[in-house]
């Protein structure tokens, strides 16, 4: 049975992965900005937190909320001046790397609470996961990093786009198999 906590940190994860960028005359719009999706995954983190009473916990909460921060700071940024730019893609690297150690530090705290709960053999399986999770997501980062070279963003913007939601899919279907509701369930 997966936690309430980490079902939002799904649902947020998910969100944050939906955002779309459309660039309105001067202005620039995103529907359904991630930064409510990373409110969402800060709630589940939160959750988590007070559930588990874990010290390790606080400081993934504070990363969590910079996260928030910083995403709402970028879509303000976008808002003013567009997604398009040089910058706003730089920007966008910076933060999926910001998310990338997010994500790997909340999949660290989960395999260090399967250890004190005795659960080696979901904390070995999970290791194994966040490795190849986080090695395809710095693949992607480095594709995104050529998309970004104007012979090649009219070809690989959108496909790397989509891989990058699917990576993030990836994440919440290990997610969803963790709990912390009951010790003997995984």
């Amino acid at each position: 049975m997966v936690s309430s906590g980490y079902k939002k940190i799904i649902w947020g994860i998910l969100i944050s992965g939906l955002h779309i960028n459309r660039d309105i005359g001067v202005f620039a719009v995103q529907i359904i900005p991630s930064t409510i999706g990373y409110v969402i995954l800060y709630m589940g983190i939160k959750e988590l937190h007070e559930q588990a009473g874990l010290e390790y916990m606080e400081k993934l909460k504070k990363d969590t909320l910079r996260l928030v921060i910083l995403s709402g700071v970028f879509w303000i940024y976008g808002f003013l001046f567009g997604y398009k730019m040089a910058l706003s893609k730089g920007i966008a690297i910076c933060f999926y790397l910001v998310e990338l150690l997010l994500y790997g530090d909340l999949l660290n705290k989960s395999i260090k609470y399967y250890k004190e709960t005795n659960r080696e053999k979901y904390a070995d399986r999970l290791r194994k996961s966040r490795m190849s999770f986080i090695k395809a997501f710095i693949a992607l980062l480095a594709l995104h990093l050529v998309a970004m070279l104007p012979q090649t963003a009219m070809y690989l913007e959108y496909p790397c786009l989509t891989l990058m939601f699917m990576a993030k899919v990836w994440l919440t279907l290990m997610i969803q198999k963790l709990s912390w509701d009951n010790v003997n369930e995984v």
